[in-house]
């Protein structure tokens, strides 16, 4: 029996020492959030209830939203450029008395969660997402349009095979827009939109046009279309190249037919004559006065002759290769095997520079010699390594209508003893022709002008049809110096 009473003197003891632990503990805090207190993600441990609001403000305040989309897209937006601004709810007022109505035991982990007002400047997250990398790619973030079912060239099997699509990264901005929206709205500081079954609305999605059954029938004849490498020597060990997954989606598929889709093959070639042109590149030449001048007119420079290319283009698409060729090279891709199901072939040029150079296009040209015409001064100047190495007066078109002499950066086409030149009511012979452009400049003697009365304004009154007319001595120097493909800058 006593020890009984004495069992339960011990437990009411305890009860008692607990009942005064938890009295002190929940009396001492009652001004401050009680330990292990947890608001909105932020830790309010033994703050005062201004206190847990001033650091709740800040906290939720310093905002950036960081987005993660596909083919590790990212895009990011910072609360300061959107004018982001959190306001908390009056809740917290309530929340704190609640929370001390109660007891509270310590050790223990409470989480709560209180309503706020959010405000930010929604043009400028329009705008932000406008100009985004994640929307518009750039050199580091290439967007990949979706697509359905495909033939597609793989090149672990060096073969074609029927994929059965890609889902892409292109963007769909109104859908983009509400969910950033949503986001900050809410203050959420991470959103991932390449979960599919959550922002499936987000990026566009491809329609399906064939199935992969109707594909893997055609497959046989795509092989044999599409399956070989179509090579250019650009010259300047630069080589151009069209290979089997670029010469596949030249190919269209519909109601079981397999043809050839002409204007992706006027685009691919469009793009190839586009990367290797350089004429109209602006370029930046040392004039005879020493000043650095700058032109983007003209004719210099390389351009693919349009018409012949896009018809050589075809052609060589159309070429069938031996299909014991393509299975060697599927079984075993190697140089000899590649070589075999590769159409090589040479570039047709219209016009070429000096020196392709794909990097820095300007630099096409060669910069040790070329002519300059000042028809300010009217003379004409030859430059050598930076240096005048000679110069004549000369007399250019006269400014009126057609005879106005071109301006710009040209180049020498061709050099003859004698021509007869034509035009609009004249028909005259010269000598020592050099011709600057297709339409008909060219320096040339001209032994009909009073060059003892030459003055640079004299073209005003006598001058051309458009050439750069020469006393005989200057005309034979010129035509000696002047080379083909030789740089010729005209200004005023």
């Amino acid at each position: 029996m006593k020890k009984k009473i004495g069992l339960a003197v011990v437990l009411a003891l305890i009860v008692a020492g607990i009942g005064l632990f938890l009295a002190y503990y929940n009396t001492s805090n009652r001004n401050v959030w009680f330990d292990n207190t947890v608001i909105n993600g932020v830790d309010v441990s033994g703050q005062t209830l201004e206190q847990s609001k001033e650091t709740l403000t800040k906290a939720l305040n310093d905002y950036t939203l960081n987005v993660k989309g596909r083919n590790n897209g990212k895009f990011s937006l910072k609360g300061e450029d959107i004018q982001f601004k959190l306001t908390l709810s009056d809740k917290i007022n309530q929340l704190f008395k609640n929370v001390h109505n109660k007891i509270a035991f310590p050790y223990a982990h409470s989480k709560y969660k209180v309503d706020y007002s959010v405000s930010y400047d929604k043009s400028a997250v329009a705008q932000a997402i406008d100009e985004s990398e994640i929307v518009n790619g750039s050199d580091n973030y290439e967007i990949v349009n979706p697509r359905s079912a495909f033939i597609m060239y793989d090149e672990k099997k060096h073969d074609l095979v029927v994929s059965s699509g890609i889902d892409g990264n292109k963007i769909v901005k109104k859908e983009f827009k509400a969910a950033v929206n949503s986001a900050i709205g809410r203050a959420v500081k991470t959103l991932s939109i390449d979960d599919n079954t959550k922002y499936s609305n987000i990026y566009k999605n491809a329609k399906a046009t064939v199935s992969k059954k109707d594909l893997q029938k055609v497959l046989p004849e795509y092989r044999e279309l599409a399956m070989k490498f179509i090579k250019w020597d650009m010259g300047d060990n630069i080589t151009e190249e069209l290979n089997p997954q670029e010469i596949a989606d030249m190919l269209s598929y519909k109601d079981g037919k397999v043809s050839w889709n002409d204007e992706k093959i006027t685009e691919w070639t469009e793009a190839f004559a586009q990367k290797y042109k350089t004429v109209g590149t602006k370029r930046t030449y040392k004039s005879h006065t020493g000043a650095m001048l700058s032109t983007a007119e003209g004719d210099y420079g390389f351009r693919l002759e349009w018409d012949k290319t896009l018809a050589q283009v075809k052609k060589a698409l159309k070429k069938k290769m031996d299909q014991s060729d393509v299975d060697a090279y599927a079984k075993k891709a190697d140089d000899d095997t590649k070589k075999a199901i590769t159409v090589s072939l040479k570039p047709i040029w219209y016009s070429k520079g000096y020196k392709l150079n794909l990097e820095n296009k300007a630099e096409d040209w060669n910069s040790t010699r070329y002519f300059e015409v000042d028809m300010k001064e009217q003379k004409a100047y030859f430059i050598q390594n930076g240096k005048v190495v000679y110069s004549t007066n000369c007399i250019t078109g006269k400014p009126e209508g057609k005879r106005k002499t071109t301006t710009g950066a040209y180049w020498i086409k061709q050099r003859q003893l004698h021509r007869v030149l034509k035009g609009d009511g004249y028909s005259t012979p010269v000598t020592y022709w050099v011709r600057i452009t297709w339409t008909g400049t060219g320096f040339h003697a001209a032994p009909w002008q009073s060059w003892g009365s030459w003055s640079p304004s004299y073209y005003l009154s006598r001058g051309s049809h458009g050439c750069v007319n020469l006393p005989g001595d200057a005309a034979v120097k010129i035509y000696n110096l002047a080379q083909y493909g030789d740089m010729v800058f005209m200004h005023y």
